[in-house]
């Protein structure tokens, strides 16, 4: 199943919203429309170091996994953005000596967004 131009539109704006919304705005965010490596419908890499991350969506969706619409679309751009929000965490799990208060810390970073964002909604 191929992504278009149109997808790819789609996808950005639902990636931008989503920055906004978890306040990831001090993030340099790159978007991407490539190939694909078959097995994925879109990738995230970061560089936590320069608060960079490059967001990517393929142009050829494995088959016959799922059908593409507008709204699968939307939720991979959600589910790539959640990989930059959760880049903190990340980062200190693969940190081979890490002080158990950057581990604390990271994970605050998470709640306190999650708590700006859902608590006051639900």
């Amino acid at each position: 199943m191929k992504t278009t131009e149109s997808d790819f539109e789609i996808f950005c704006k639902e990636a931008e919203k989503w920055i906004e919304i978890f306040g990831l705005k001090d993030w340099e965010v790159k978007y991407n429309h490539l190939n694909g490596n078959g097995q994925d419908y879109a990738v995230c890499s970061t560089s936590p170091e320069d608060r960079a991350a490059k967001i990517e969506l393929y142009k050829v969706w494995p088959e016959p996994d799922v059908k593409k619409t507008e709204n699968e679309i939307k939720q991979s751009a959600f589910h790539e953005v959640c990989h930059v929000f959760l880049e903190g965490l990340v980062s200190c799990a693969r940190a081979r000596f890490i002080m158990p208060h950057e581990l604390e810390e990271a994970g605050h970073g998470i709640i306190r967004t999650l708590e700006s964002v859902l608590f006051p909604k639900y």
